[in-house]
């Protein structure tokens, strides 16, 4: 499969699950609003999702996709590599859930210390219901690493939307009770994609699934695995600060500032997974299968990509985060102070999008080289520098000081991978490299100005509500994508350099 093609299913795939999980957080905003009982629900799920999303994007995919593009396809040894890394991680993170059921109550208390007492006791309840998503998330990871290694982009895909789809009929079956009877059906919905998962995978393996027999477990692969993760996995294991910091501080801001921070990470989250994990999920096994300039030619051309695509998203986020934020959430308990605090902390966000997914490429190439451990410094020292910038910022700028908090870190992150790459591969490599980053800022720079003028104006034009924001919304996307493809269209070109 072309990497063109990958990026195509992942992304369109990825796109389904993405409005599903919109429509997810918009039926639940409309329901619960942002006072305490949407706080306590999305407190509590922050932790499985970030284990969900480092661990298939991070740990579990930086090490095992290398392995199995190594691993000859269609034997015995790819049955037993794959049964061998399953089954550990599943020993691996048992103990992990059981350590989460018993410290419950203090965990939650550490993560948002300004809850209420009553608060804290529930959330300790839902917490230790939702535990068990880890093992899940560890299993849907190996085996998205492995689907993906083996070209097959739009099975793991799909897997997303069907959590979405289970957790937005649970929501509405559930409404007007308390949160805590959503924990099963977060649990149900992850082993229903662990399942579509397993039945992918099992088509792929000669012999069929394996079973954890000792005689079939490999220790050579074993320790090469954990050789390759254990940077990443203290890098994984740091980086879940960061938001657990961030609703630390915002505990203290006031009832529904937790809940605002989530809503506003759907948003953000959006492009992030459509565009640049899509993107970054594709062009992995491509990157370690090539190598030297071959492998910076393919990143240059990545992050041409994202000049295509994520130009138009980080300007209308900023741009017009009022009019994106009072589309998807102003409706039910979702009134107009959700939808300004909402607003401000997308528009803080935005700046963070672009450096956050070219960080994203950066680190696929890294691991492609097999630079664990650079890539985990510059994890943790990204991890201390938006530690500091939250504390500082929040207390002069409120909320929304943690949005402007990752904007910096992300910033330095890729500054810093672009320095190391620089210094490890030459100027020649990092020139190919940081061209077409220049090229994404300056065009977010020229183009978010004018935006900030004409989108308040061109929907104007269309009247009042909700389908003349989205129509005005609709131009000026067209208006910032239509050149950027055609300047794409252009480079491409025979003979263009």
């Amino acid at each position: 499969m072309t990497l063109g093609r990958a990026f195509g299913s992942i992304a369109a795939l990825t796109l389904l699950s993405r409005v599903s999980g919109f429509v997810r957080v918009a039926v639940f905003a409309t329901l619960f609003g942002g006072g305490a009982e949407a706080d306590i629900f999305l407190a509590v799920m922050i932790l499985p999702e970030l284990m969900y999303r480092f661990l298939t994007d991070g740990l579990v995919g930086s090490a095992a996709v290398p392995l199995f593009v190594e691993t000859p396809s269609g034997g015995e040894t790819e049955r037993r590599t794959f049964g061998t890394l399953f089954w550990g991680l599943t020993a691996i993170s048992l103990p992990v859930v059981f350590l989460m059921e018993i410290a419950s109550g203090q965990i939650c208390s550490l993560m948002v210390p300004g809850f209420l007492h009553e608060s804290h006791v529930r959330m300790a309840v839902l917490f230790r219901i939702i535990a068990p998503y880890v093992v899940f998330s560890m299993q849907s990871g190996l085996m998205t690493a492995f689907l993906n290694a083996r070209g097959r982009f739009a099975g793991p895909a799909f897997g997303p939307f069907l959590v979405n789809i289970v957790t937005i009929i649970g929501i509405i079956y559930l409404r007007g009770r308390p949160v805590e009877v959503l924990g099963p059906i977060v649990l149900v919905a992850i082993i229903i994609q662990t399942i579509w998962l397993m039945i992918q995978a099992n088509r792929l393996l000669s012999g069929g699934f394996p079973l954890p027999v000792r005689s079939d477990f490999l220790g050579p692969v074993w320790r090469e695995f954990l050789k390759r993760s254990a940077p990443v996995a203290c890098w994984i294991f740091v980086t879940p600060m960061v938001p657990l910091f961030e609703r630390y501080l915002l505990s203290h801001q006031g009832v529904g500032a937790v809940s605002v921070l989530n809503y506003t990470d759907k948003i953000l989250y959006l492009p992030l997974g459509i565009i640049s994990v899509s993107l970054a999920s594709a062009v992995f096994p491509f990157l370690s299968e090539l190598h030297g300039i071959d492998r910076a030619r393919l990143l240059a051309r990545s992050f041409g990509n994202l000049l295509v695509f994520l130009v138009p998203m980080t300007v209308m986020m900023y741009a017009g985060s009022e009019a994106v934020t009072d589309l998807i959430y102003r409706r039910g308990q979702f009134g107009a102070l959700e939808t300004g605090l909402t607003a401000r902390l997308l528009a803080a966000y935005s700046f963070s999008l672009i450096p956050l997914s070219v960080s994203l490429l950066f680190n696929r190439l890294f691991f492609a080289e097999g630079w664990f451990r650079l890539s985990f410094f510059i994890g943790l020292s990204t991890v201390l520098v938006q530690v500091v910038f939250d504390a500082l910022l929040v207390q002069h700028l409120g909320s929304v000081g943690v949005g402007w908090g990752q904007a910096v870190a992300s910033s330095f992150q890729m500054g810093i991978f672009l320095m190391v790459l620089i210094k490890h591969e030459g100027v020649a490599i990092g020139k190919i490299v940081a061209v077409p980053i220049f090229e994404i800022f300056c065009a977010a720079s020229v183009l978010t100005p004018p935006c900030i003028a004409l989108i308040p104006r061109i929907s104007i034009l269309f009247g009042e509500g909700k389908l003349a924001t989205l129509a005005g919304l609709v131009v000026c996307w067209s208006l910032l994508q239509i050149p950027l493809v055609i300047l794409a269209r252009y480079r491409d070109k025979p003979g263009q350099p």
